[in-house]
């Protein structure tokens, strides 16, 4: 990679030291939430020199799908629609850590919110997500990763896009709330709580998992932050991930919590207001002259 600072702006990671950007990299890949992010740099690899002010790239690209979608009947019909309910969300979900969660929420919600006004006669936005995304002459990295995709839709109106994402996820609210114990709603997400997985297992195989993303999990409260474990439909525990943790200590904890490996130097490298820095812990039996 030519430029492995931009690839880094572009997905807002956390790399203290970019020498060691192929490390960080490689860390970060042991987690859900980038669990793909090397097939994404070699993605990224492949339209660096198109890509080479990736604030202004992601700027320019936002505003090309701006002007598209807000020339489309479909967001037209959306501005105009006076019917949509004013659902409240929850402002904060209380976890017990001896409770199992049960977690729906909208794929592309963005993209089935504004497709939800283009009737299949008129199809403007195209069949799927990617039909749509391939209008705009984008590089794969941008088309596959969803962390780029989101900001595509920054300059639309959200206010009334996320009203229609609470609407659609109140029909899920409605499906099951007199089957599980409802905990919490979200403009795109759903959570309900359960304590045996027999109890899931029919609403699970019902879910139409091209439009919905399920999410299983137990947590675990540490001081500051959260673990939490991620199983599968019959129980078994397939991945964990810390959650809500400082960003300063996250190569530190992801070892320690997750991984189980050994903690070296680079694990302990953190930017404080743009300077670097190291946490010092006198447990931990590492070299800092190195």
């Amino acid at each position: 990679m030519k430029n492995p600072e931009n690839f880094v702006k572009l997905f807002d990671l956390n790399v203290p030291k970019i020498e060691y950007f192929d490390y960080y990299l490689l860390q970060l890949s042991k987690t859900q939430k980038y669990k793909d992010i090397i097939h994404f740099s070699k993605l990224f690899e492949e339209s660096e020199d198109e890509i080479l002010e990736p604030y202004e790239y992601r700027r320019f690209k936002a505003q090309e799908v701006t002007e598209m979608i807000q020339s489309t009947n479909a967001y037209n019909e959306l501005c105009y629609d006076k019917q949509l309910v004013d659902y409240p969300t929850s402002r904060n979900i209380e976890y017990d850590d001896d409770l199992y969660y049960f977690s729906i929420d909208l794929r592309s919600a963005n993209w089935i919110a504004l497709k939800s006004y283009d009737p299949d006669h008129i199809n403007e936005l195209g069949a799927t997500y990617f039909d749509f995304l391939s209008k705009f002459n984008l590089p794969r990295v941008f088309i596959e990763s969803k962390y780029l995709r989101q900001f595509l839709f920054s300059k639309i109106d959200t206010k009334k896009i996320i009203k229609v994402q609470r609407n659609l996820i109140q029909q899920v609210v409605r499906d099951y709330q007199d089957e599980l114990q409802l905990e919490g709603v979200r403009n795109d997400e759903v959570i309900f709580s359960f304590k045996k997985f027999t109890e899931i297992k029919d609403i699970f195989e019902k879910i139409d998992k091209v439009k919905y993303k399920v999410k299983i999990f137990k947590t675990q409260k540490m001081e500051d932050f959260r673990i939490d474990n991620l199983f599968d439909i019959s129980g078994n525990l397939i991945h964990k991930e810390l959650v809500g943790l400082d960003s300063s200590l996250f190569y530190l904890n992801l070892k320690k919590y997750i991984t189980g490996e050994n903690i070296t130097l680079k694990d302990l490298y953190f930017r404080s207001n743009g300077k670097l820095a190291i946490w010092y812990d006198n447990n931990l039996k590492i070299d800092l002259n190195v």
